[in-house]
């Protein structure tokens, strides 16, 4: 039986795309981060994350399914993890992830 080697190779291109992923956003804008400290995780209800943890990203919808551009590649998004709100201030995806965690919350760009 053969294996596909993708879901381990996207696994490791998005571990080592973690140090960029963890850096604080350059020159974050104070004035984003109280809609930062807003996102919760839907299934838990609990902050999402950090602002350091949260990045815009390129998004797309692969057969009704988010998926995000992280380090080069399409990291599918799960279901679970997406927050659908209107008030988007970013102007873009946004993603926020952490090597412990995974995806812990996303919110699609305006055009997805």
């Amino acid at each position: 039986m053969i294996r596909s080697s993708l879901p381990r190779s996207l696994l490791v291109l998005v571990l080592c795309s973690q140090p960029a992923l963890s850096k604080p956003p350059p020159e974050p804008s104070p004035g984003l981060s109280p809609w930062f400290q807003s996102l919760a995780d839907p299934e838990t209800t609990l902050s999402c994350c950090e602002e350091a943890d949260c990045h815009a990203v390129e998004d797309r919808v692969v057969r009704g399914h988010y998926e995000a551009l992280v380090g080069g590649a399409w990291l599918p998004v799960p279901e679970r993890k997406v927050i659908r709100r209107i008030d988007n201030p970013v102007g873009r995806a946004v993603l926020c992830w952490s090597p412990s965690f995974g995806v812990m919350c996303f919110v699609p760009g305006p055009a997805a």
